[in-house]
């Protein structure tokens, strides 16, 4: 992660005595100086150089060959490197430095502003010339102090360029493991910046630790038989021997004997009881088994209650006639029915012979009336006997 940290680099234009040098109609006072002056030991850090003119009276004309440069660690423990183009800090006029014509030359650990484009134009007092860098420290260390070398130098009006004398020449930063100060807020998201060129392919790196044990494959199929090994010398006889618990072991095992010594095989110590392990997953469902044989009948079940009462159902159709049922038993005798009227006479009957007669010589017509009277009740009976009976 790149730790951006704003610093300074300044140079500011000191008294005429400071800087030494008179050139015939130029004469540039310079302060150089770094802000800040530590950084972290580790990592990338901003800083940013500043020139700001001092003494000027009028204006002071920037020429091809005037320069600035800032040597970071002339051991080399620091790399420079560029981040922005020059930004000049000054007051609206025709005449001002612009700062995307200014040069920048970056050789680390030295990094130079030069005039570039601006031949012609006009530093005035209180402007600044400032460039946004970074330092990388390349040894690893708690912290240490490094040199900054600082040079200036300028067209000479005969020609040629001749090196100022700054004062001081040299400042002192440091790289720290501590915090430099409190953490400032979290600025903005910047934009996302255009895809850079694919870089070169890195160096492998080294190899990584050894990755845990992986589970035990499955038995690979049995070999080709290999050829027949030369025969061995012959052994030395061995008697096996179980042996107890004791001195020489522990938990049991086996004893063996041979010309060459005792030896003995030990049993291990019973294993701690393994967790139980998770339930397996349920098995498919089996086929159907054949059918079993009937069972026994079971006991009768309680009667149920009873239900209630349907509702009635429709009216069936008539039934055929049924048959003639048999001959009834002969009711009583009705009783006697009332006198019926006298029915006319009869026709005569044939003359009797030698009849009985009550007096002689004389007809009996009582005797024969009643006579027909007794038959014809007689005859009225029969025929009501007969109409009550069924037919």
């Amino acid at each position: 992660m790149r730790i951006r940290w704003q610093a300074l680099l300044a140079l500011a234009f000191v008294p005429a005595v400071a800087f030494a040098q008179v050139l015939p109609s130029r004469v540039l006072d310079a302060t150089y100086s770094v802000h800040p002056e530590t950084f972290p030991v580790k990592g990338v850090s901003d800083a940013l150089l500043v020139i700001r003119p001092n003494g000027i009276k009028d204006s002071f004309t920037l020429q091809s060959g005037d320069n600035w440069t800032f040597t970071i660690d002339p051991i080399g423990s620091v790399v420079v490197a560029q981040v922005s183009e020059v930004f000049v800090h000054t007051t609206p006029r025709t005449t001002a430095p612009v700062g995307s014509a200014f040069s920048v030359s970056v050789t680390s650990p030295s990094i130079t502003i030069g005039v570039g484009e601006n031949v012609g134009r006009t530093l005035m007092p209180n402007d600044t010339l400032s460039i946004e860098v970074t330092f990388t420290p390349k040894i690893e260390t708690a912290f240490f102090g490094a040199r900054v070398n600082y040079v200036m130098n300028l067209t000479a009006p005969t020609g040629g360029t001749s090196q100022a004398t700054v004062t001081p020449s040299a400042g002192t930063i440091a790289f720290v493991d501590f915090p430099t100060g409190p953490a400032g807020p979290e600025g903005p998201t910047g934009a996302t910046g255009a895809t850079g060129a694919t870089g070169a392919t890195g160096a492998p790196g080294p190899a990584g630790p050894a990755g845990p044990a992986g589970d035990t494959g499955a038995t690979g199929p049995i070999g080709p038989a290999g050829p027949t090994g030369p025969a061995g010398a012959d052994g030395a006889s061995v008697v096996g021997s179980s042996e107890p618990a004791g001195a020489n072991c522990a938990f049991g095992g086996v004893q063996y004997v041979s010309a060459s010594g005792t030896a003995f095989v030990c049993n291990g110590a019973a294993g701690a009881t393994g967790s139980q392990g998770p339930t397996g997953a349920t098995g498919a469902t089996g086929a159907a088994g054949p059918q079993g044989p009937t069972g026994p009948a079971g006991p009768a079940g309680p009667t149920g209650a009873a239900g209630s009462i349907g509702p009635t159902g429709p009216t069936g159709p008539a039934g055929p006639a049924g048959a003639a049922g048999p001959q009834g038993p002969t009711g009583p005798a009705g009783p006697a029915g009332t006198q019926g009227a006298e029915g006319p006479a009869g026709p005569a009957g044939k003359a009797g012979g030698g009849g009985c007669n009550t007096a002689p010589g004389a007809a009996q017509p009582a005797t024969v009336m009643l006579l027909l009277a007794l038959a014809l009740l007689g005859g009225r009976r029969r025929k009501s006997i007969s109409g009550g009976r069924p037919g």
